[in-house]
């Protein structure tokens, strides 16, 4: 038995197991986050055999075949990313998992929260449908390259303030890179 939730970058999840009396809630504040997989993992701990069967062994996927999938990903209702790289022949959502292919085109987190589906539209634009468990599936599609010029970024450069936080923030460019800077702590 359990929920899950989602709200501007944060993610929860709470699963029970009556018959065994354990409940498990995680809560987190990163978007990028798949805390189904955490409460799991966490109740694994205790559950141990009691819990779903390992995740299938990776099907081999040639790099060249999973670099098509690398892009930037983005949910059109939710404004939700995605960044998709190959790194050391794998394929990673970045500040993420390390994805395991389970066929040419589908892959799983490690921990078995969230299955990737990827797929070309027939006007040749690639989607990527995210299911984490115990949760709504989302359909991201992959967006054309951002890559601005110093020009392009000078107009981001400012300064910018949060009363909320009561803090500035000083946005800057330096070699076609976008900085920031706050009191207190170094350019970054």
């Amino acid at each position: 038995v359990g929920h899950s939730g989602a709200d501007a970058g944060y993610r929860a999840d709470v699963v029970r197991f009556p018959d065994q009396r354990l409940a498990v809630a995680v809560l987190c504040n990163a978007s990028f986050a798949t805390p189904g997989g955490y409460s799991r993992q966490a109740a694994e701990v205790f559950l141990e055999s009691e819990m779903t069967p390992p995740a299938p062994a990776p099907v081999p996927v040639p790099v060249e075949n999973l670099s098509r999938w690398v892009g930037v990903y983005r949910n059109p209702v939710t404004e939700d990313i995605r960044r998709i790289e190959v790194q050391q022949d794998r394929l990673q959502v970045v500040q993420g998992p390390v994805l395991i292919p389970v066929a040419a085109d589908r892959f799983s987190s490690p921990d078995r929260a969230a299955e990737y589906r990827f797929s070309i539209r027939a006007d040749g634009v690639i989607e990527l449908t995210l299911l984490p468990t115990g949760q709504l599936s989302q359909r991201l599609v992959r967006q054309p390259a951002f890559t601005p010029t110093s020009v392009d970024l000078a107009g981001f450069a400012g300064t910018y303030r949060s009363d909320e936080l009561e803090v500035d923030y000083s946005i800057g460019v330096e070699d076609s890179v976008l900085t920031v800077q706050r009191r207190k702590f170094p350019m970054q």
